[in-house]
């Protein structure tokens, strides 16, 4: 029967062996159960992340019309400005007329008489 005892004790050692692997792979499955669960978690966020990026980005060409108008409309105005004041300063000038300046001709000086003694 000593043959028996170590097919048994065998067997018992290969039970052993099986738990003890089972017990490894529970420990596997659940690590990668953990990563699996952080990468779905890490790239839903990823997504959220994204999706407002994506909201934010789709607004700038509407925020950067609104402000090339606005830019627009103010330098119109300014140049308007400067060209109605350029013509009032025209206008308010008329051409003088050329100044004529009266000089009296030079009068002949009259001659000293010579001292008496």
């Amino acid at each position: 029967m000593s043959g028996l005892t170590r097919v048994e004790g065998g067997v018992e050692g290969l039970k052993g062996s099986l738990d003890g692997l089972r017990f490894g792979f529970t420990i596997l499955a659940g690590a990668v159960a953990l990563v699996a669960a952080l990468m779905m978690g890490g790239f839903a966020f990823l997504g959220f992340q994204v999706s407002q990026a994506s909201s934010k980005i789709d607004a700038i060409p509407q925020r950067l019309s609104e402000e090339f108008r606005a830019m627009r409309a103010e330098m119109a105005a300014q140049t308007s400005a400067i060209a109605n004041s350029i013509t009032a300063t025209r206008q308010a000038q008329p051409p003088a007329p050329p100044q004529i300046i009266v000089i009296p001709a030079p009068q002949p000086q009259p001659t000293p008489e010579p001292p008496k003694p």
